[in-house]
């Protein structure tokens, strides 16, 4: 399920809401969406190309909510979701999140 499809059903929804109408990337969907041949690029590139879907979500208020929404492991979604890139439903990264670093100051 792309992106844009799922703002589609959210949009059908009588409700006000919002993470449609408040969210930093709210109107910029096709940002949120993996482009083309994304399925080729290394991890890196993908995440170097996708940073400022990504930027948009370091200061949201929404993150959780969107993942609830778009369920992206559930759903093998592939795009930018609640402060996490995903490709075929796995988290490729997230900003300002990482690995912990090894501690090489002990090291010999």
């Amino acid at each position: 399920m792309s992106t844009a499809q799922i703002i589609a059903a959210a949009h059908a929804m009588p409700r006000r809401d919002a993470l449609l109408e408040e969210a930093p990337c709210a109107g910029k969907w096709d940002w949120t969406d993996l482009p083309d041949g994304s399925n080729r690029m290394r991890r890196d590139e993908l995440a170097r190309f996708m940073a400022p879907a990504l930027a948009l979500c370091l200061d949201c208020p929404f993150t959780r909510e969107c993942l609830a929404r778009v369920q992206p492991r559930e759903s093998y979604y592939d795009g930018v979701a609640g402060g996490h890139l995903w490709r075929n439903g796995a988290c490729v990264t997230a900003p300002g999140i990482g690995r912990p670093r090894h501690n090489v100051a002990g090291a010999a």
